[in-house]
């Protein structure tokens, strides 16, 4: 199910064939020059719930050695330290489940994005995209689209955001689909300008 929010905030249900009816308009109406739509999806709860287990069963064994490996192991230490790693990730999971971005959608006027066990819908312009900053953090790749505000190195390793901010991570999607998500995110971003002018 598809929601969106109209501009009183009464929350409405879309169609499928409305966004398939968009997909059309884009392409074959709109004649886009580039890669006119792109769906991503997240994974299912159960895949989530699946990935959680694996990094809480990870964690436990690093900390179980590194206890070890500094001859400081004891159970009580041990369990208490892998309470909070198992507490954090339950968080992480309800967070994710009530607010997560489940869907992204780009077309030729900007990006779709469906968050949440509803899927609401947020619509984010190309035109209302001030920067585009991305980031690494281990595995995971952080993608956060600033909205009017900048985004300033202060020190190595650390950036401060000012203003508005939409931040996206490869947590629950295809690593192959996010990295096209960008590139296409990037391209029509960069584009927007010279378009806008020309009165697109």
């Amino acid at each position: 199910m598809f929601v969106r929010t109209d501009a009183e905030g009464n929350i409405q249900s879309i169609d499928e064939s409305e966004i398939v009816s968009s997909i059309y308009t884009s392409y074959f109406v709109n004649k886009i020059p580039f890669e006119p739509f792109f769906f991503m999806k997240s994974d299912s709860e159960k895949s989530q719930i699946l990935v959680n287990i694996g990094v809480v069963l990870f964690i436990g064994a690093i900390i179980y050695f590194l206890l070890l490996l500094r001859g400081i192991y004891a159970p009580p230490v041990f369990i208490l330290i892998y309470l909070f790693v198992i507490a954090y990730m339950v968080i992480d999971f309800i967070v994710w489940r009530k607010t997560g971005i489940r869907m992204i959608f780009l077309n030729s006027e900007g990006m779709h994005i469906y968050s949440g066990k509803n899927e609401k819908e947020e619509f984010i312009p190309y035109l209302s995209m001030t920067e585009i900053n991305l980031h690494k953090k281990g595995a995971r790749k952080v993608m956060n689209i600033l909205l009017g505000g900048s985004a300033d190195r202060v020190v190595p390793g650390v950036t401060l955001f000012s203003g508005k901010r939409k931040r996206i991570t490869n947590d629950a999607f295809n690593d192959k689909k996010f990295e096209r998500v960008i590139e296409l995110l990037a391209t029509r971003w960069g584009k927007r300008d010279n378009e806008n002018s020309k009165g697109i």
